[in-house]
């Protein structure tokens, strides 16, 4: 009896267009790496605490008393202040932390934090026409202070600390600004709760909102760090609550406000046993999506869950509206949180960016297995958004990363060559050449295996060859 021989036959795959087989995938970028159009190797020496896009691509910074504008190659921009960057002078003390940065849609700057005046912080606002100038129409010579009042507190709560954490322009012109204030009390050290203050376009208190322009929500300890204003006009800040006694746990905190100011709700939520920190916030198809971290047992996981606009945990997100990011152990979610357009959740762990489904599970299409480790030092707390789909991220420096998906080849042995080719399509990647030979273990017409092998991490729209079988041999 003669022994079989192996034939194999090379057809070219309908769908591929006649591309030709995997070679040079392995140098093109990979979602989640560093961009190397992009600066040097794909970061630039800035340190920012916030960013902004503006429609033409150019990328607005800010860090500490410094507003930057950068062209998107990352280069400065000269026909921004003085070769691409302003100092700004507030009046007094530093201006920044938290911070927060928005554009008009005139093109127009607003940056805003917390400046110091004499003994008394406070929220700041300064606001930067397109070219980098301070804007003269806007409070008093581009800048405006606001002493949050002390009407809610005893007299002897003495006010020591103001920042704003996030800033909504409004769609009639007028400017949202939230964060904390924070005040010495008796009893215990501190105590301190979220703030919203409204502007008007030319940046005097709007006396429509809250109480003179201000609301103050103090009840129970809290500190802000990020807000969303939903379709309607309703308003929904997200942070911590401390319980009002050192002994309490910490837990996300949610309080929701009419468009007045007016209280909807104020909802501190308990995920499960543990110490709770909630972090900033995004709409994600019109619910509410907060990234923070747990701790349990001296163990700190990042954190994100999602809400509806009631406040109530949303159930068909992550395990009962929440996910706890096991793999980074002793890394916490409070800085950065962004949604895509898909509804994929990006964030910031500090030392990583991590990317999610849109119902909570890490995305293994974006870096490995859907996180993607910073070079050291970089301390990630900012993200933004292009509208290619490139990331942004800010902290010790400003860095972008490609994104999209990557091709994540799947195991389709056995399967059949139409869901095979439907397969690779929802995997990121592209159908290519089609080699047939027998198998006497899998059925005729039935993948047998994959180049590159199933598991295999390529270029988004990579392409990758079916080996099918022909059936057994016949033996002669």
């Amino acid at each position: 009896m003669a022994a079989a021989l192996a034939v194999v036959v090379v057809f070219p795959a309908v769908a591929s267009g006649g591309q030709a087989p995997v070679r040079s995938v392995e140098s093109l970028p990979l979602a989640g790496s560093l961009d190397p159009s992009f600066g040097s190797g794909g970061v630039v020496p800035q340190s920012p605490g916030a960013i902004a896009l503006q429609p033409d691509g150019k990328i607005v910074v800010s860090s500490g008393v410094v507003l930057a504008r950068y062209l998107p190659d990352g280069s400065l921009d000269p026909s921004f202040g003085t070769r691409g960057q302003v100092e700004m002078d507030v009046g007094a003390g530093v201006f920044g932390a938290p911070g927060a940065l928005a554009l008009q849609p005139d093109g127009k700057i607003l940056v805003a934090g917390g400046s110091n005046y004499g003994s008394t912080d406070q929220f700041t606002l300064a606001r930067f026409d397109s070219n980098g100038s301070a804007d003269s129409s806007f409070g008093t010579g581009g800048i405006t202070n606001t002493v949050v009042p002390t009407s809610l507190h005893p007299p002897v709560y003495d006010p020591w600390g103001a920042g704003v954490a996030a800033l909504a322009v409004l769609p009639n012109g007028e400017i949202l600004a939230a964060g904390t204030a924070r005040w010495h009390g008796s009893g215990y050290d501190e105590e301190g709760g979220f703030v919203l203050a409204r502007f008007t376009p030319a940046g005097s208190l709007d006396p429509a909102f809250g109480d003179g322009g201000i609301v103050e929500d103090v009840g129970g300890d809290a500190d802000l760090a990020g807000m969303v204003v939903l379709p309607d006009g309703r308003i929904v800040a997200t942070g911590t609550s401390y319980g009002g006694h050192p002994d309490y746990p910490p837990v996300i905190a949610l309080a929701g406000y009419e468009p007045d100011g007016s209280s909807d709700f104020t909802y501190p939520v308990a995920v499960e046993t543990g110490n709770l920190s909630g972090g900033p916030s995004t709409l994600q198809h019109g619910k509410i999506v907060i990234a923070g971290s747990i701790q349990q047992h001296k163990q700190t996981f990042p954190l994100v869950a999602r809400y509806r606009t009631n406040g109530l945990l949303d159930p068909t997100f992550g395990k009962h509206g929440y996910e706890e990011i096991r793999s980074l152990k002793d890394e916490a979610v409070e800085e950065a949180v962004v949604t895509q357009p898909d509804g994929k959740i990006l964030l910031t762990t500090g030392s990583a960016v991590v990317r999610l489904t849109p119902n909570g599970r890490l995305d293994p299409s974006f870096g490995q297995q859907g996180i993607e480790t910073l070079p050291k030092g970089t301390n990630a707390s900012v993200l933004a958004l292009q509208p290619d789909g490139n990331i942004l991220v800010g902290g010790s420096a400003l860095m972008r990363l490609i994104g999209g998906n990557n091709c994540i080849v799947p195991s389709l042995r056995g399967t059949t060559l139409p869901k095979a080719r439907a397969t690779l399509k929802t995997s990121y990647c592209r159908s290519g050449r089609i080699a047939k030979q027998f198998s006497s273990k899998v059925t005729r017409g039935r993948v047998i295996s994959t180049v590159p092998k199933s598991g295999s991490r390529l270029h988004g729209g990579a392409t990758v060859e079916l080996v099918v079988s022909r059936g057994k041999h016949a033996l002669r």
